[in-house]
């Protein structure tokens, strides 16, 4: 009975002695357990297992308390470490901005907290910049090596229009957090470097166009996992299109027009691509256009290839399910116009100056119901023109438009087929499904007859370019058209007075040279 006392004293003394760690609740649980089993039988080895579980409680407690002990360090280590990431942060940033602001260093208080500069968005849990937009802040110079590549969770960074300039230093094409990355619009120069560039594997977003880099376009860019936009327009780039242009299946869209790239377009592609827009215009690429690479862009909405020297066949592109926008203007494609898919989504079609040859498809319109502009201007083509346009009105069940007041109009609004072997008699052209001509060129043709009456439907019209043609009959009709523009009627056979265009207010240029019969009245 006296070994119980003590440890009865001992058990009480632990838990109300302040300075001493608390045993655990499951350390009392056995204690109070033993205690109940040796005042029932005054058990030695109960008495024994007792002094046991209270040491080991103890040991416990105090093991527990040391533990906690060392979180309270470790994070008091840790918010040492972010306090110190912060400061160096700031301290690297200010360094750029003291070197590149220049006149605009009044926009910045550097005695402030960084997170609270212009520009600046900081992630508060882990004490780090993480956004950084200097856009269009008149930034001068150079990017020195450790300012901005030293803040490491940037996920944002744009310094899109200013006049920074030289290569981009290694660090900054090491910050792998990257989603987003804009340098648009400045006067940097060098290399992209290709094997920086394949550690950005959180990249969405990549634009640096309007700038002055060269060497080869960057193999490993269309190989991120992630990136989607990618635009390198309007710089020095040389050289052949990466064979993994079409092997993506992150990207969406891409425009690398206005370099000096040349070869010819991949023909290897991932049928799971989901590219959206192409913009390689303004280049030097050549070839035919590979019958294995866009028959298989089934979600491609814009195709912009002009001002190359792209030749062949246009069949390629013609099953084409989703094509909004085709531009393929100055190049040398041959062959005919090509038949696209009934009901199709064409908005916008350009195929001037190829030479292209044969009769312009007499369905083109009808099998496009959303086409606003269509250029076919300086090819081979041939037509009858009041054949064409008269077929080519929309009726009301072949109109995809719901409006019943507009059922049977066509959305056209530009129509150029300049410089072509059109021709047939103008004077049985109906414009009267077509309100919405805005622009109307047939000059350099054999078009013949007279001015059509019904060309004042197209009440529209600001821009009619009618010139170098074979044309008679009165220039009255024009005078019910006040919103033109431009009228170029000259090298015709017209006649009547000009007298009659004098309600023409808005004219800002107006030619009727080399009609012979066309005069003033006295």
């Amino acid at each position: 009975m006296e070994e119980l006392g003590k440890l009865k004293k001992k058990l009480c003394s632990s838990q109300s002695s302040s300075p001493s760690p608390s045993p655990s609740p499951s350390s009392l649980l056995v204690l109070l357990l033993t205690l109940t089993i040796m005042l029932a039988s005054n058990n030695n080895a109960a008495i024994t297992l007792a002094r046991g579980a209270l040491l080991n409680s103890n040991s416990s407690s105090s093991n527990n308390n040391n533990n906690n002990n060392n979180n309270n360090n470790n994070n008091n280590n840790n918010n040492n470490n972010n306090n110190n990431s912060i400061d160096a942060e700031t301290m690297s940033l200010q360094r750029f901005l003291e070197a590149s602001l220049g006149n605009s260093m009044a926009l910045y208080n550097f005695s402030a907290h960084v997170c609270t500069w212009k520009g600046v968005r900081c992630n508060r849990e882990e004490n780090s910049i993480e956004s950084l937009l200097l856009e269009s802040m008149g930034l001068q110079g150079s990017i020195q090596p450790q300012t901005i590549g030293s803040l490491r969770s940037l996920t944002h960074l744009s310094l899109y229009n200013n006049s920074l300039h030289c290569p981009i230093p290694w660090d900054l094409w090491s910050l792998t957090s990257l989603h987003y990355l804009s340098l648009s619009l400045n006067s940097f120069n060098g290399s992209i470097p290709s094997s920086h560039l394949s550690n950005l594997r959180d990249l969405e977003r990549l634009d640096l166009s309007h700038n002055q880099f060269s060497g080869g376009f960057p193999a490993s860019l269309p190989t991120l996992p992630r990136l989607r936009f990618l635009f390198l327009s309007s710089n020095q780039l040389s050289g052949n299109l990466p064979a993994s242009l079409f092997s993506s299946q992150s990207l969406l869209f891409v425009d690398a027009s206005r370099n000096r790239l040349f070869g010819p377009i991949p023909d290897r592609i991932d049928p799971a691509n989901n590219l959206i827009s192409l913009n390689l215009s303004a280049n030097s690429l050549s070839g035919p256009l590979p019958a294995t690479t866009f028959p298989n862009l089934a979600r491609l909405s814009v195709l912009d290839l002009s001002q190359n020297m792209l030749s062949g066949p246009l069949s390629p592109l013609a099953s084409l399910p989703k094509l909004d926008r085709l531009i393929l203007s100055v190049n040398h494609f041959m062959g005919p116009v090509p038949t696209f898919r009934s009901n199709n989504t064409l908005r916008v079609l350009r195929l001037r100056n190829n030479l292209l040859s044969g009769p312009i498809p007499p369905s083109l319109l009808l099998s496009s119901p959303r086409l606003i502009e269509l250029d076919l201007s300086t090819n081979v083509l041939s037509a009858d023109i009041s054949s064409f346009i008269n077929n080519s009105a929309p009726t009301s069940s072949s109109s995809s438009s719901s409006s019943s007041s507009s059922s049977s109009s066509s959305p056209l609004t530009w129509l150029d087929l300049s410089s072509n072997n059109v021709s047939g008699d103008f004077s049985m052209v109906g414009f009267d499904a077509f309100p919405s001509l805005v622009y109307l060129d047939l000059s350099g043709n054999h078009v013949s007859g007279s001015l059509p009456g019904s060309l004042v439907a197209a009440r529209n019209l600001s821009h009619l370019d009618l010139s170098d043609n074979a044309l008679d009959g009165d220039v009255s009709p024009l005078g019910q058209m006040p919103r033109l523009e431009f009228l170029d009627l000259h090298n015709n056979s017209l006649n009547g007075s000009v007298a009659a265009l004098s309600n023409l207010t808005s004219l800002s240029r107006l030619n009727l040279s080399y009609n012979p019969d066309l005069g003033c009245d006295r």
